[in-house]
């Protein structure tokens, strides 16, 4: 049988819940956690309202029947499989217990003019997310691209839509 990683939306402070319920249901369930700070043992769910699990296309309509679920994520009406490197990667981010947030306010692509530090007034896209602490940024020089990496809060998004990654750049990961 294929088993593919999904997402399932669920009811905000739930998800333990909802965790806990597919576990004992005997699915492969993954709920990754956030350590707010290294002095406070209590975790969070890393991403409010969602929880994982991994289970065949038989499965779609039973996890609707489990409290909590509100739906399987699905674009085009239908389920949108997680990539198993990406559960990979967090299930490695969550084991080593590591002060992780999302980082909503920059993606990869969006287009960004560095505001503070040396390179002030430099525009470029942002080609990978590293942590929380640093973004690589690809400028095009002279049809060459260089990427430096910046603090966050040194940039500024440009407006205008996100543009693919340049060719080379690092993919991006969810911490």
């Amino acid at each position: 049988m294929i088993t593919s990683w999904f997402a399932l939306q669920v009811r905000v402070r739930m998800e333990l819940k909802v965790s806990a319920l597919l576990q004992a249901k005997g699915y492969e369930e993954f709920l990754p956690l956030r350590r707010c700070n290294s002095t406070r043992s209590a975790a969070e769910p890393l991403f409010a309202g969602y929880v994982f699990c991994r289970f065949g296309p038989q499965a779609f309509g039973r996890f609707l029947t489990t409290p909590g679920v509100i739906r399987i994520v699905s674009f085009g009406g239908r389920p949108a499989p997680v990539d198993a490197e990406e559960i990979a990667a967090l299930q490695m981010v969550d084991k080593a217990r590591l002060l992780a947030s999302p980082c909503e306010e920059f993606h990869i692509g969006n287009k960004v003019r560095i505001e503070q530090g040396p390179l002030r007034g430099v525009c470029g896209i942002v080609s990978s997310i590293r942590g929380q602490s640093r973004l690589l940024i690809s400028i095009h020089i002279l049809m060459r691209t260089v990427a430096v990496e910046v603090r966050p809060e040194w940039v500024s998004k440009l407006g205008g839509a996100q543009i693919a990654a340049p060719a080379g750049a690092g993919a991006g990961t969810w911490m």
